[in-house]
């Protein structure tokens, strides 16, 4: 072995001695290129981790309690959406988003449906993986919501009991809670409650819609009795509670 190091070393020396001072000078700026191009990309990928969002929908309160996390533990984020959305390196999402949950922080907020969709196979428990997929289907939910006419904010909290362990046992019923934030004198018109009854029931597995209840922010509460069926333009009145 030894032998044939020296005589590769003694070829490498003859070859470069017989080589034209022209020919010297390219070859080493080659190599220099090449380091410099590797050199690059390492750095460029090494400080381009692609951000996803951790939290959306934050108060200021939640955001200064997230980023005071964060900066002890050394973790690069960014804030968008008006400071209310804070994203973090793809490769850290996981395990900061399991972390925080552990450590009650944020006290609410929610979880862009989108990213849990995108980070399925993480490594954590049932019971875990259950109160993230429980916090997106709200997330999309009250998203859902806004997105009507009178809506300005939407707040769900949605009960789902556990899978029965046996076969023969019933599965119980889930049940939803919607608080509305509605613009000021705004009054829905004609089936627009009914509607949303039914956009809720059919967005949550085994919700039926009797075990909806909804309400503004005045804790006035939507009968979806009154609300009529026939597309017409009355409008809709909501008993105080």
């Amino acid at each position: 072995m030894k032998e044939k190091i020296i005589t590769w070393k003694d070829k490498s020396i003859s070859f470069w001695k017989n080589r034209k001072k022209s020919q010297r000078l390219v070859f080493i700026g080659t190599v220099m290129i090449a380091i410099f191009i590797l050199a690059a990309i390492f750095i460029y990928s090494s400080g381009s981790s692609r951000l996803v969002p951790l939290y959306n929908n934050l108060s200021l309160n939640e955001v200064g309690q997230i980023k005071e996390e964060l900066d002890a533990r050394g973790v690069a984020y960014e804030l968008e959406d008006a400071g209310t959305t804070i994203t973090v390196p793809e490769e850290q999402a996981d395990t900061l988003l399991v972390e925080l949950a552990g450590q009650g922080i944020p006290n609410s907020g929610s979880i862009d449906y989108s990213f849990f969709s995108e980070n399925t196979s993480w490594g954590i428990t049932d019971n875990e993986f259950d109160v993230i997929k429980l916090d997106a289907m709200q997330t999309e939910l009250a998203g859902l919501i806004t997105g009507i006419d009178g809506v300005e904010d939407a707040e769900v909290m949605i009960n789902i009991p556990q899978d029965p362990v046996f076969a023969n046992e019933t599965v119980e019923e889930a049940s939803a809670s919607i608080v509305l934030h509605t613009q000021p004198g705004y009054q829905f018109q004609g089936n627009q409650v009914d509607s949303l009854y039914l956009l809720a029931s059919k967005a949550i597995p085994n919700l039926p819609e009797e075990n909806i209840v909804i309400m503004n922010q005045y804790s006035e509460y939507f009968d979806r009795n009154l609300a009529t069926v026939n597309g017409s333009q009355d409008v809709i009145h909501i008993s105080r509670l």
